[in-house]
């Protein structure tokens, strides 16, 4: 992707586990409705790669009404860091995206498409 994307909205989330160290901070752009993770100040390695909401949406309509696992989001990212799904999920979980499930911490329902702003 090119390097004039426009950020539209830069945000911070906690990450899924309570025993996690630190907030993530990703960005969202109003162009196709990217979204990227940016920073962990708690470390562990991601990748900064822009993911389409189109993408996002696809993988949820695969596994309608379903419990979802961060794992699942995988194979949006060409970077094999192990951290990128959760992270993901974290910041979906903030946007409303996804949802926690209310019994398994690392659990997610999807909700729908609705935007990131």
């Amino acid at each position: 992707m090119n390097n004039s994307i426009r950020i539209i909205k830069r945000t911070t989330c906690p990450k899924i586990t309570a025993s996690a160290n630190g907030q993530l901070t990703y960005d969202v752009s109003d162009e196709s409705y990217l979204l990227r993770i940016t920073a962990n100040p708690g470390g562990g390695f991601f990748s900064n790669e822009w993911v389409t909401l189109k993408s996002i949406t696809d993988i949820l309509k695969k596994h309608p009404n379903t419990l979802l696992k961060a794992p699942v989001f995988k194979p949006l990212f060409e970077s094999l860091g192990g951290n990128n799904h959760g992270f993901l999920a974290a910041a979906l979980r903030h946007e409303g995206i996804i949802l926690a499930d209310d019994k398994y911490v690392r659990s997610n329902q999807g909700i729908g498409v609705r935007t990131c702003i």
